[in-house]
């Protein structure tokens, strides 16, 4: 999908476009929710469906969280992004993004201390 495409399917309601969704490749969902998420006055519930239907894409091709994320998403959806976000991104990356914790490995004490 060209920039012209794009800007059209953004002209419409956010139920509309969500009617698009099964003629639009994975590509074109990435560019359509990371122009709408640099907009002036970005709509919210768009860019949460878009990214549903993007790891809903995903999930069926069985594509890992950190492909899926690296270079085609928007800044603010990236594992290691630490810049500012609106409260709508962060329940997005806090429903989709693994934990820090949940990903490190820990290792059990060698021995006991006493103080």
């Amino acid at each position: 999908m060209d920039a012209k495409q794009i800007d059209d399917l953004r002209r419409l309601s956010v139920k509309k476009i969500i009617e698009h969704f099964p003629a639009l490749d994975r590509a074109a969902l990435v560019t359509l929710q990371a122009t709408e998420a640099e907009d002036a006055n970005p709509r919210d519930s768009l860019i949460e469906a878009i990214a549903k239907e993007i790891y809903a894409r995903d999930d069926a091709d069985e594509q890992p969280l950190d492909e899926a994320t690296t270079d085609e998403a928007p800044d603010w959806q990236r594992v290691d992004y630490d810049g500012p976000i609106t409260a709508d991104q962060a329940q997005w990356r806090i429903q989709n993004l693994p934990r820090h914790w949940e990903t490190v490995e820990t290792k059990p004490a060698a021995e006991v201390s006493v103080k």
